[in-house]
This record gives C-alpha cells, structure tokens and sequence, in this order.
C-alpha cells in the first residue's frame, strides 16, 4: 500500500511539472557567451590563410573555408552516414528483458462449473458457494527475463531497396556539392580580379579627391575676392563636383570588393591579406563547341543528379510493389520467469507466421500506372535539363565573346585615355591647360582604368561561367585532407590542363632590324602623319617582329626602356608598323620598349634606336 500511494505521489509530481512549463527566453549572458566562442572559432579558422593569395589560392582557400560549402560538405556526410543507418534496418531485430513485479496481495482466485443443456448450449455459470476455496498461481514477488529474435523477409527487402535509394541520395549529395564549387569558383575569380582593380584604383582616388578638393576651396576663394566672374567661378566649381561626384561613384563600387572576397574565402571581414596578380589568367577551353556539348551532356552535376534521382524513383517502385508481396516473419524467443508454481521456469519458443492483404492486389494496378507516369516524368525532366545545358553552353560562349569584345574595347579606350592624359599633363607644363582640365582627365583616366579591370573581370568570370557549363571538375577528391597550398596547385594545374596554352614570341629582335632613323622617303605612306612629309624621319620593323597566339588585333605601345614616355618629337604608327618625328639633335639614340599584345597575351622587346643627321641626304 505505501507503495502504491508512493507511486501517486510521483506522478502528482510529474503531472504538476508538466503543466507549469512556460516559454523560457535565452539569458542575455548565454547568448552573449555563444556569440564570442563562434567568433573566436572563425577567427581561429581565418588566422591561418596565407599572407600572399593570388587566384588559385584563393579558390582553394574559399574551398577549405567558405561556411556555406561546408554546409554542403556535411549535408553530404550526413547522407553517407544515414547509409549505414538504413543498412541496419535489414539486420534481425534481437531484443533483451528483464522485469520485477511485486504484488501487495496475492492474486488469488476461484471458479464455478458451468453445464450444457441437451442441445448443447452452454449455461450459465453456477453460483459461486458460500464458502468458496481460493487458489493462486502467480507469486507476489517475479522477475522475468526473455530474449527474442524476429526476422521479417519483406522487411528485408525493403529495407534493401531504401539502403539503395539511400546510397544514391548521397551520390545527389555530392553532385550539388560539386555544383555548389563551381559556383563558388565564379564568384571567387570576379570578386579576386575586382579587389586587384580595387586596390589599385583606390590609392590612386584619394590624391586625386584631394586635389578635388583643394582646387574647390581655392575657387571659393577667388569667387569671394571677385578675382573672376561669377559665373565663371561657379562653372569651374560645377565642374569640379561632377569630378567629384564620378570619383564618389567609382569609390563605392570598389570598397567593398576585399570584404566581399574575404566573405568568399571565408576569412573575417577586417582580415588583413595581400593579393598578388596571377601569372597566368584563365584563358578558353581546349575544344571545339561540339565537344563541349558532349562534355556537358556527360559531366554537368544537373544531369547526374537526375540519373541519380531517377534510380531512387526506380527504387521507389520497386519497394511498392514489394509492399504487396505477403508478409514472412520468423520468431525465436527464450523466456524464464521466477514463478515458483510454474513448472518450466524458462522456456523456448520458436515459429513462423504468413500473412498477407488481400485487398493488395486492387492496388498493384495503381502502383504500375504511378510508375509509368514516374518514368515519363523523369525523361521529360531529363530532355528538358538536356536541351537548358545545350543553351547554357551556346550562351556561355556567346558571353565569352562578347565580354572580349568589351574588354579589348575598354583596353584601347584606356590606351587613348592614357595618351589623352600625357599629352595634357605636357601641355600642362607650358601653361596650355588649367588645372581643372587636369583634374578632368586625370578622373577620366581612373574611370577608363576602372572599365578596363572590371571588363576584364567580366571577361574571367564568363570564362569561369563557360567551365560551369561544361561541367568541368577541377577540385580533387580529397581536397578536404590537403593543405592550401597544395591545393591551389592541383587546382592549377586541372584548370590549365582543360585550357589553351598562348605563345608570344619575339622572332625578329628589333636590334636585329638595324633600328635607325632614316629620311623619309616619297614613296612612304603616312597619311596619318603627313605633317612631317618631306622634313621627317622613319624607322619601319618587321611585321614579323613578334608572334601572337590568341584572338584580337595586335596591338603596339612603345616607351622609353626606363618607362618613361616617348620624347615629343618621336610617335609610333602601329598601323605602318613604323617610328617617325624630327629629333631635335643631329645624332643620338634613345632605348625603347616596344610592346606588341592582342587581347590575350603581350611580349616585349628593348631596342636602340638611334640617329645621325649629318650622314642623311636631306633632299626628296
């Protein structure tokens, strides 16, 4: 009896506790607590990236560290463990247990006869005599122990089919997996040539804001002391805050391209790294349009997902159709139980039961038509994802080209910008120009350089855009297990193996080709410098001189061997592949650098060019 009400008492308890829980908000401290240990551990993750990162390491560092791909990472771990937790669903189930029971009194009991009348029926039960005897079976105290075994063939082969299923979810896994790094390699390859740009760019926004600045305050002044007209100050002013403005603009577009690539790479937001400019930039693929078709029908994870997912519908199938098969158990159980009046105090037990719906067989006719349509759904599905990479690979190619096009655009109108800037900066010096024209170009300079590098970064990421079509795979298997530094060299050199190899070359060495001024001639065509006909001089190379792989114009920039501009008196015509001008000296030599490029690769060559005026024959 104690016990009993003990047990009441319990489960007042309980039932009591039950009811009086209420929301508990997080305490202030706990979340605080919570915030710095994972800020410790990105910290803790981020200290060791590299000092010096150029593209590839960044790639492999944003594979070892970006948190959203590690998301991926373990949702493919975690499919790959829940393999091992459906292979044991096909395992017997075995079973152990032991129990105590107590009584507070004996279970004891009487009976009553009962007879049948003479059709057999049975009556009721007599009354139970006055003075009945009572007898138990059941001792007030028992333990029972047993110890079963059930295996269930159905069960068996369905949880074969699901362990099935389970094996190619996790293969689904991975190619996300996979396609969740070639979308983080896109993004990384923008947002590293951006920063490139940026931290170029921005050391050269701030002197010049600066002169912006000091240039306003001076016209403020001399508006206030009428040294010039009203209006003439407030054009001039204008003016200038436009220049202002456009700096402005071009400042917002790149201060955040370092927080947006260390985001990328998984490193803290104030983490302090230095990019260094990658020698070799990504270039196009090694095939024609053809084979990239082929090779994304083959590779691309979308369509391997589906072929995935197809399987797991195949499967499906199979375990409905297995549901409707009869059901085939077989148990074998030892038990004991301490019972005193027990005879046999333990015991073994063992058979097998058959047992089946019969209504199934109305359903398999449902199952076949739900697989059929199962089977329609995912070749459609499979045509449909075909026919979108065969497009996505055509516009890939299309927008390679056309950002090639922009860059080589952008490329050339940063060369006339730059020689646009030179000559003022000249003219500057003779009191040509003022020093808002100055500014003005100087602004117009940054802008053309900022169109050049973010052309150029389009031009990198339509490249890493044309890989993803392909379905290119350059990140090794065990990438997880390898240092970044190893890593980014594997992933250089996969990516340079499905990528064309651009030679440029110096054939010709320009101090080979005599590189003097001679007196130019009638018969020399220099429209484009007719100024100097008949009083000029000329130097013509070979237009062999250099040999250039890749697509776009070749292009030549020439400038002193010490990097300095050309003297005034001496240009270069590309179109003639010629020097020409009037030296203001009777003899000498000058050491130029003469660049060719395409829109691909460059090479270059230092030449002397010199001149004896007295030696040329001054007459047509």
């Amino acid at each position: 009896m104690k016990l009993f009400k003990a047990t009441i008492f319990m489960s007042l308890i309980l039932l009591v506790g039950a009811c009086s829980q209420t929301p508990e908000p997080l305490i202030k401290e706990q979340v605080q607590l919570s915030s710095q240990e994972d800020y410790e551990y990105l910290k803790e993750t981020s200290k060791n990236a590299p000092l010096e990162i150029d593209l590839y390491q960044a790639i492999a560092i944003a594979i070892k560290n970006n948190r959203d791909l590690r998301l991926n990472l373990m949702d493919s771990a975690l499919s790959q463990d829940q393999i091992d937790v459906v292979k044991f669903d096909m395992l017997p189930k075995l079973s152990a247990n032991a129990g105590y029971k107590v009584l507070e009194q004996h279970p004891a009991s009487t009976s009553a006869a009962i007879a049948a009348n003479s059709f057999g029926e049975l009556k009721e039960a007599e009354s139970i005599a006055a003075d009945p005897s009572y007898t138990v079976s059941q001792d007030a105290v028992s333990r029972t122990q047993d110890i079963g075994f059930t295996w269930n063939a159905l069960d068996f082969g369905l949880s074969y089919v699901r362990a099935g299923q389970q094996a190619d979810r996790f293969l689904i896994s991975k190619e996300l997996e996979r396609k969740a790094v070639q979308n983080l390699t896109r993004e990384i390859i923008y947002a590293y040539w951006k920063t490139i740009s940026a931290d170029y760019l921005l050391d050269q926004i701030n002197p010049l804001m600066e002169k912006v600045d000091s240039a306003l305050e001076d016209m403020e002044y001399i508006e206030t002391l009428l040294l010039s007209s009203p209006m003439d100050a407030l054009l001039y002013q204008k003016e200038l805050l436009d220049v202002a403005q456009i700096l402005d603009t071009q400042q917002r577009a790149l201060m955040d391209a370092r927080v947006e690539l260390a985001g990328l790479m998984g490193l803290l937001p104030d983490e302090k790294y230095v990019l260094v400019h990658t020698a070799q930039p990504l270039t196009e693929l090694r095939m024609d349009l053809k084979r990239q078709e082929e090779t994304a029908l083959f590779s691309r994870p979308e369509l391997l997902e589906v072929a995935y997912q197809e399987r797991v519908n195949a499967g499906e199938a199979r375990a409905r159709m297995l549901s409707l098969f009869p059901s085939l158990r077989f148990d074998a159980n030892w038990t004991y139980d301490s019972n005193k009046y027990l005879y046999n105090k333990n015991n073994f037990e063992y058979g097998a039961l058959l047992g089946v719906n019969l209504l199934n067989v109305f359903q398999s006719f449902n199952n076949s038509e739900i697989n059929e349509l199962n089977e329609k759904i995912i070749k459609e599905q499979r045509l449909a994802l075909s026919m979108t990479i065969l497009s996505q690979v055509h516009i890939a190619n299309i927008n390679y080209a056309q950002t090639l096009r922009e860059y080589s655009n952008a490329r050339q109108y940063l060369e006339v910008s730059q020689r646009i800037n030179d000559l003022i900066s000249n003219a500057q010096k003779i009191s040509r120009f003022g020093e808002l024209e100055i500014i003005r170009e100087e602004a117009s300079l940054l802008v053309a350089k900022l169109r050049n590098d973010i052309a150029f970064a389009e031009m990198q990421y339509s490249l890493g855009s044309l890989y993803s079509s392909v379905g290119m795979n350059f990140v090794p298997k065990n990438a997880l297990e390898m240092n970044e530094k190893d890593l980014a060299k594997e992933i250089e050199s996969n990516l340079n193996r499905w990528t064309k190899k651009y030679t440029a070359l110096v054939v010709e060495p320009l101090n080979e080709q005599k590189p003097t001024l001679k007196q130019l001639k009638s018969n020399d065509n220099l429209v484009a410098y007719s100024s100097l006909s008949g009083g000029g001089f000329i130097f013509k190379f070979s237009n062999e001189t250099f040999y250039l792989e890749g697509k776009g114009r070749k292009r030549y920039h020439a400038e002193l061997a010490d990097g300095n501009p050309l003297p005034s008196w001496l240009a270069l015509l590309p179109s003639t592949n010629s020097f020409v001008g009037i030296p203001i000296e009777s003899f000498g030599s000058l050491d130029i650098r003469l660049t060719a490029s395409n829109d691909v690769v460059s090479v270059d060559d230092v030449f002397t060019l010199s001149w004896d005026l007295t030696k040329e024959d001054l007459s047509l």
